[in-house]
């Protein structure tokens, strides 16, 4: 299978040339395996870009609060490329040797880069109450930016490299099966947050059955935090996942 190597030219953000996608080998419409996990890493980027492009004059405890936020949205992408590189991109290599080769180089580019802001993101939170932050927010805008564009771009070039083959040897209920071990592999601590930007970021229908299988996973307690989360993220939470818990 290597020409999906050639058909599939996957040019990360230092090269040059043109994009192309490789053809799906079927029209049926399949599983994506990686698509909920990219729709909560994109949402909780975007969110957090937001809250940050409108935090420079808030008050002290508030800031830190939005600097929090933007640290867990980088964790969150962190910890999505970690779950594809221990359990899609043996299987990947597997059918396609090397095909995930762009994509690791990816994951490391992007972990060197979310190492820097997470630095910068702790420098401004330990400066002094009052402490004028004007030329430092806009920094920091820029740079976490750039880090959501990157991050966006190779999850839409990761998915459109990977799927097609994917989708030659696997079913999708193997493919649900590996999200399933994904989201279960997810440290317990960013379960439920992961849990719920993936519940803001797909339709209204789906969400009871989405949490409903989170629910299993965690504590009680952390259940609990999750539709918080959820409301909290202007996204309440219908009555059927009170009445599950």
């Amino acid at each position: 299978m290597d020409n999906y190597i050639s058909d599939f030219t996957y040019r990360g953000p230092r090269h040059d040339g043109p994009f192309h996608r490789s053809a799906v080998p079927t029209g049926a419409e399949r599983f994506d395996v990686y698509l909920a996990l990219h729709k909560a890493v994109r949402e909780s980027l975007q969110s957090s870009l937001s809250a940050l492009c409108s935090a420079a004059s808030v008050a002290s405890a508030e800031l830190r609060s939005v600097f929090d936020r933007a640290e867990l949205a980088i964790e969150l992408a962190e910890s999505v490329a970690g779950l594809e590189q221990r359990h899609l991109h043996p299987l990947i290599d597997s059918l396609s040797p090397e095909l995930t080769r762009h994509a690791a180089v990816d994951h490391a580019e992007g972990s060197a880069a979310a190492s820097a802001l997470r630095h910068f993101l702790r420098g401004l939170r330990n400066r002094p109450d009052g402490t004028e932050l004007r030329r430092e927010m806009a920094v920091l805008e820029s740079d976490f930016a750039a880090y959501s564009a990157d991050v966006a771009c190779h999850m839409q070039r990761e998915r459109e490299a990977h799927n097609p083959l994917l989708w030659l040897h696997e079913s999708d209920e193997a493919l649900l099966g590996l999200k399933r071990s994904m989201i279960d592999d997810v440290p317990l601590h960013l379960r439920c947050s992961l849990a719920a930007w993936m519940a803001r970021s797909v339709r209204p229908a789906d969400r009871p059955a989405l949490v409903a299988a989170v629910r299993h996973s965690v504590p009680a307690q952390a259940y609990d935090m999750l539709l918080d989360q959820l409301q909290m993220q202007s996204c309440p939470a219908p009555a059927a996942f009170a009445q599950a818990a």
